[in-house]
């Protein structure tokens, strides 16, 4: 999936683990993209988050992509 991809508007799902998965490994630090997703379900921050709005929050927390 791109970032363009339509499916990208779809919600980041916190609950299951194959979302953490694809989002980390777009990242060049993945074990730390990881630990911020979970980080972020854990505290309220992704609820209702689409893909592309856990990338923006992603890029303002200083992540980059691959």
């Amino acid at each position: 999936m791109s970032v363009g991809d339509k499916k990208d508007w779809h919600e980041f799902n916190c609950s299951q683990e194959h979302e953490f998965t694809y989002v980390k490994n777009l990242y060049t630090k993945p074990n730390a993209v990881y630990q911020w997703l979970k980080e972020a379900c854990r505290n309220g921050a992704l609820h209702d988050s689409t893909h592309e709005e856990v990338y923006s929050l992603l890029a303002q927390a200083g992540f980059v992509k691959i």
